[in-house]
């Protein structure tokens, strides 16, 4: 059942008629705080009230709630300041909108954005939606500076930066390609190639 907030106590009840000699006992029922409350109905039958049945339900109690967005990518970011007005993740084409869940680890997918357990937050799930790869390099060594250099379309707003790239001597280097956000500078995704440079 699902009863929005309002300050009063709500409870589960078994409403079909029950015949004089059964009894029911309720475990936590009886709820006010919003969220996703289980309750228990234990049915006690016979003369010594021995239990012949449990009955398990929830209980919703919802309220609007304010949001916040996770990436489920490497590096989580929040995006405070335009997830009000693209609820559905329009406005970044990096990221692709999975759903709303009732946690971070994103155990319940919700099935509106009213939910809630108990906390006054709702999570929108995003998954890096690019289509970047940084391939190995080997070459011979030549005396000259090698790189990698990142493939794919860099989405709107996004800037690549390298770490460990540019490499003259014989070895192997892992090297990174690290999307950075534009406007917040923090970096979102990264990934690493290899470059072998041959002895000669």
């Amino acid at each position: 059942q699902e009863i929005k907030y309002d300050g009063k106590a709500h409870s589960l009840t078994i409403k079909e008629e029950l015949p004089e000699e059964i009894s029911i006992h309720y475990i936590n029922n009886g709820k006010i705080s919003a969220g996703r409350h289980k309750v228990t109905a234990i049915i006690l039958a016979g003369p010594n009230y021995e239990i012949a049945a449990k009955l398990e339900a929830t209980l919703s109690i919802y309220y609007e709630v304010s949001y916040e967005t996770l990436s489920g990518i490497e590096v989580a970011r929040n995006y405070h300041s335009w997830l009000e007005t693209n609820l559905e993740g329009k406005g970044d084409e990096a990221f692709e909108f999975k759903g709303w869940y009732l946690d971070p680890n994103y155990e319940y997918e919700l099935p509106e954005k009213y939910m809630l357990e108990g906390h006054t937050k709702i999570y929108g799930k995003y998954e890096l939606n690019v289509d970047i790869v940084l391939k190995d390099k080997e070459v011979t060594y030549d005396g000259k500076i090698h790189s990698l250099e990142l493939e794919g379309k860099i989405p709107l707003g996004y800037k690549v930066e390298y770490l460990n790239n540019g490499q003259s001597e014989a070895g192997e280097y892992i090297i990174s390609a690290l999307l950075i956000n534009e406007s917040s500078e923090k970096e979102v995704y990264r990934i690493t190639g290899k470059l072998t440079i041959l002895k000669k």
